[in-house]
């Protein structure tokens, strides 16, 4: 298996405060997964994206145009060879890693030396395509089953509450008729 250092593979661009706009066409994000606002322009155009202050590492990929701010970085890949949704998938497993390379200040900042100095691993092209729709599979299927699992926590909250009504108003209905 081969692997790269991430410096060989890709260059972290600043992202730049935004000029904010309250009918803007473009969403803004800086250091969390929440957008700020919206602004008239972009600044990146689907690329992954690693906050640099704040709460620093967290891995985002938003695959549309939009704004983004100083406080993360804009990921550009240089290398033809690098799958970008395998590169998302294993930034993301190392997320872990990623929010502890800080340099200590008032407010914390990605040590851009040691994220580009990180060694990734590089299989052939099409083994990354291969595992990253493997993983995004599983991602569909997690999300499916959260929301199985949540309609039948509901379904089944839903029967407790009736079956209380029932059992604890000893057969009077709504309008305090006995029904014994």
């Amino acid at each position: 298996m081969k692997y790269v250092k991430l410096k060989d593979i890709l260059t972290l661009e600043q992202g730049k405060d935004a000029v904010y706009k309250d009918d803007g066409k473009y969403e803004v994000f800086g250091a969390g997964a929440n957008s700020t606002g919206r602004c008239d322009e972009y600044n990146n155009d689907g690329n992954i994206i690693i906050t640099r202050q704040a709460s620093v590492g967290k891995v985002y990929w938003r695959r549309y145009q939009h704004w983004v701010q100083a406080a993360a970085c804009i990921i550009k890949v240089g290398e033809d060879k690098v799958f970008l949704p395998f590169l998302y998938h294993w930034l993301k497993s190392k997320e872990w890693l990623l929010t502890q390379l800080k340099v200590p200040s008032m407010i914390p900042t990605l040590d851009e030396y040691k994220f580009l100095n990180l060694e990734m691993p590089l299989p052939p092209y099409l083994v990354q395509v291969h595992t990253a729709a493997t993983i995004d599979y599983l991602d569909v299927l997690n999300l499916a089953s959260r929301e199985l699992i949540q309609k039948q926590i509901d379904d089944f909250t839903n029967l407790k509450k009736i079956t209380q009504n029932k059992l604890l108003t000893f057969g009077k209905d709504e309008d305090n008729e006995n029904k014994f």
